[in-house]
């Protein structure tokens, strides 16, 4: 949701779609992301990545499919990256390798 956001962070992330529709990421900051498909439940790419944006994935997953899954995840963290989780995953439990940030936000130590 961006009804927190300053209108100035507002404005230099995102543009508003045609009739008040919401709002998208702007393209240049689209162009320097990296979108993959994987199944979780394998190791993910030798690659680190800053931030993993994952929400209401973990809600499809039993107990060990979500233990299996999120230390995958934590391993393809960089040091200092970020997860960011969604309100229904239940999975705040198994993030205890990482530093909570905020409610859903959590970073990986240097």
């Amino acid at each position: 949701s961006l009804h927190q956001t300053t209108d100035e962070r507002r404005s230099r992330y995102f543009a508003q779609l045609q009739n008040d529709a919401g709002w998208s990421i702007r393209s240049r900051l689209i162009d320097m992301c990296e979108f993959k498909r994987h199944n979780l439940l394998d190791p993910m790419p030798n690659e680190p990545f800053d931030c993993i944006f994952i929400r209401n994935v973990f809600i499809y997953f039993d107990k060990k499919s979500k233990e299996v899954a999120v230390q995958n995840l934590i391993h393809a963290l960089a040091p200092g990256g970020f997860l960011v989780v969604g309100p229904a995953d239940g999975i705040y439990d198994l993030l205890g390798e990482l530093n909570k940030k905020t409610i859903f936000l959590y970073q990986k130590p240097y």
